[in-house]
């Protein structure tokens, strides 16, 4: 089994901000400006984080992009990563002798519960557009649920979004290899949990201050505890700026 700890945008920031919320850790408090994550749930992810590491790794890991983990496995490479549907789907198109062997299955629990990077969307208009209402027109259309199946129908349940009204998309029962992806629904939180998902949540998420947290430990440029002082540090530079 191995996971992107690189600049990973989609694999590692969902991989390990959902391994941080499993043992009970979190970036901020409700409030949504209070960093909160020098504590000893996150200290006790941040340990076992190491220990899979040196287990189960390799440490090209340290650098792997979001394809890094797809073309291991599709190389039999590994056996087991964190994905989405988009390894099953390639391996299938390309007919790969062990594209019927692949199975989904939801991310363990751990002490905490189970949790899962939601996928967000952010749609914008700049304020210098001459075409600012038929852009907001735009928007609205193309995500309204007539629509936005279509997209999910095209994806085969690569983009599972966050209403539980989705939970119903036929998509989840043609192919027995994708149903699991409806479930994640239920387990998704957003960024900057337990606060809202803010400005300050998506800056630390761009700057990969949580990856950073686990990859530094891992690697042994810091103890766990040290990681975690210095994600502290960058976090609250982060929400003290945004109050």
């Amino acid at each position: 089994m191995a996971q992107s700890l690189g600049q990973a945008f989609g694999d590692a920031n969902g991989m390990w901000y959902s391994f941080l919320w499993e043992y009970g850790g979190k970036e901020v408090e409700n409030d949504g400006k209070t960093v909160a994550i020098n504590s000893k749930e996150t200290l006790a992810a941040v340990e076992k984080a190491v220990a899979i590491y040196n287990d189960c790794f390799t440490a090209d890991v340290l650098a792997w992009d979001d394809s890094g983990n797809n073309k291991a496995f599709l190389a039999e490479q590994i056996s087991a990563t964190s994905n989405g549907a988009s390894v099953y789907l390639t391996a299938k198109a390309n007919n790969a002798p062990f594209a019927s062997d692949i199975a989904h299955a939801l991310q363990p629990k751990g002490p905490a519960g189970r949790f899962l990077s939601q996928l967000n969307f952010t749609h914008a208009v700049m304020n210098y557009s001459k075409n600012q209402d038929a852009a907001k027109d735009f928007i609205t259309y193309i995500m309204q649920p007539d629509q936005y199946n279509k997209w999910l129908e095209a994806s085969a349940a690569y983009n599972v979004p966050a209403p539980k009204m989705f939970e119903k998309h036929p998509i989840f029962d043609k192919d027995p290899v994708l149903t699991v992806f409806r479930d994640t629904i239920s387990y998704g939180r957003n960024l900057g949990y337990s606060g809202p998902p803010t400005a300050a949540a998506s800056q630390a998420l761009t700057k990969y201050l949580i990856v950073n947290m686990f990859a530094e430990a891992a690697k042994g440029g810091k103890s766990p505890k040290d990681a975690i002082t210095f994600t502290e540090g960058e976090l609250n530079k982060i929400y003290s700026a945004k109050k």
